[in-house]
């Protein structure tokens, strides 16, 4: 097992490199401990930037906090971070620095730094193995002094120790140290979908998470570190720290690379804490905002054999017919070729023979109780689609035109009947380089199945994407999005749609 947890630092170390090598976060110590560079995803990289964020502003929270003219730091499970050396000079200027990890990691550790002559004598280390907590203790206070401040790091280390150990540690840091800050930055959430692939992740690499089912939630942590002496602490979820990130700053990161996963990076956020505790009564400004404070439950689903997302879906005669997404389709997770509905709670798969209508973000909407339009959507940020189609309830493509000028994804798409032809219009959304505001239309004649071009009708709209439209009569309503500084919007539009001329109210 111990190896195994241990191979849960060069997957670590790989991410941060790739990270920091694109300049989303500034370390230049941690790409040249690796031996090959390896470029993560852009989710990959911006996970690991926010983990960095959330860190080191807890540590120099910490630093002002205790406000000591000595501080000593432990950092538990440190595997290859560096910590000591990109936290500005705050860190190089605690009175003692000290890594704790397994004996064989930190040996390597400390040859790789020597060869780069970054050895400190600060900064030290301690190899041993945690779970052998007596052992541990006894080591730790032939280095450390239980009168100075120290501040304690676990940084996605201590949830690979049973709980009753980490819960015995937690209590003798909080018992011995005079004065001391506990900073940690975990998992939690494990009940949903996300949280099961996520178990399910660590316990294939033989390093299951054997902390968070007893500690699922963020008031059972706050609860656990108050029963085991902690006075005050304070703990928030990573999206409330990437929602107090500067709008300059996310605009820095947005330029990085594409980058288009939001869902799947604020379920990431939604699932990982960072906590603030200490020994002794301080007013809580570092986390002070109330997030996720009821007790994660189960779903139920009446339909538990479609895993999809990104999808679009319509209601059809009573029937939910899914198009193409992201999936797990024949054991393989992929773009979903085949198209799906489903009838009184059973799933029918309707195979589709064209593999480019394959896509994600697209939209739907009905032209008559079998017929369906899809518009748009991407197979990836850099690949939008620029095509629009008729597919029948069989699954058959009536009709399938290649069209340039429009391409769009995480917009919406209404469709309006007038006299012998449906007017569509697409709303808002991606393009490949930037986030549209116009509204454009297309007429549709369904008995030439034939389609008119694309023209602006309405750019009046705030840059918008991942919104929702529905309609009550002649009258059509646009709810939340994102904006370019990717917030939420909670502003309800009205939109009177005309081919000719189109009216926005705010609502």
């Amino acid at each position: 097992m111990s190896k195994c947890v241990q191979r849960t630092n060069d997957c670590c170390t790989l991410s941060k490199a790739s990270m920091c090598n694109l300049k989303y976060f500034k370390d230049d110590i941690v790409p040249k401990l690796i031996s090959k560079m390896i470029r993560r995803s852009p989710l990959i990289n911006r996970g690991y930037y926010i983990r960095a964020e959330a860190v080191h502003e807890a540590i120099r929270s910490a630093f002002h906090l205790l406000s000591s003219p000595t501080i000593q730091i432990v950092s538990f499970g440190s595997g290859y971070e560096t910590l000591y050396f990109t936290n500005s000079h705050i860190l190089r200027d605690a009175d003692m620095y000290v890594e704790v990890d397994f004996h064989d990691l930190i040996v390597k550790k400390k040859e790789l730094l020597s060869s780069l002559g970054l050895i400190a004598k600060n900064h030290l280390f301690l190899g041993c193995d945690l779970n052998e907590i007596a052992d541990f203790q006894k080591k730790l206070l032939t280095i450390v002094s239980k009168e100075v401040s120290t501040i304690f790091i676990s940084e996605v280390s201590l949830v690979y120790l049973n709980h009753a150990i980490y819960d015995v540690l937690l209590e003798w840091c909080s018992r011995e140290f005079r004065k001391a800050c506990f900073i940690s930055y975990e998992q939690f959430n494990p009940y949903d979908g996300f949280g099961n692939v996520m178990l399910s992740h660590f316990k294939k690499i033989q390093s299951p998470l054997r902390c968070i089912e007893v500690y699922p939630s963020i008031p059972a942590q706050k609860e656990r570190f108050e029963k085991l002496g902690w006075t005050s602490v304070s703990i928030k979820s990573i999206d409330a720290v990437y929602n107090n990130i500067s709008v300059d700053e996310k605009i820095r990161i947005n330029q990085i690379e594409p980058f288009d996963e939001y869902e799947e990076f604020i379920l990431y956020c939604q699932h990982y804490f960072v906590l603030f505790a200490t020994n002794f009564d301080f007013s809580s400004t570092l986390c002070n905002t109330k997030l996720h404070s009821t007790e994660p439950t189960k779903s139920t689903s009446i339909c538990e054999s479609l895993a999809v997302y990104s999808h679009t879906s319509v209601l059809s005669n009573g029937d939910i017919f899914i198009f193409s997404g992201f999936g797990n389709q024949s054991g393989k997770h992929c773009f979903l070729r085949d198209s799906f509905t489903i009838e009184n709670g059973n799933l029918l798969e309707l195979r589709n023979p064209f593999t480019n209508i394959c896509r994600v973000h697209a939209c739907i909407a009905p032209l008559s109780s079998n017929q369906f339009l899809i518009c748009g959507g991407r197979q990836s940020p850099k690949k939008p689609c620029d095509d629009v189609f008729i597919i029948l309830g069989n699954n058959e493509v009536l009709s399938l035109q290649f069209l340039s000028g429009i391409q769009r994804w995480r917009h919406c798409v209404c469709v309006r009947k007038v006299n012998d032809c449906v007017e569509i219009f697409s709303i808002g959304g991606k393009c490949q380089s930037s986030i549209t505001s116009n509204i454009v239309c297309k007429e549709f004649y369904p008995n030439e199945l034939a389609f008119s071009k694309w023209k602006e009708v309405a750019s009046v709209l705030p840059l918008l994407h991942s919104h929702s439209v529905c309609s009550h009569e002649d009258e059509y309503f646009l709810t939340g999005g994102m904006d370019v500084n990717e917030s939420v919007s909670d502003s309800v539009y009205l939109l009177k749609l005309n081919s000719n001329e189109t009216t926005v109210c705010i609502t």
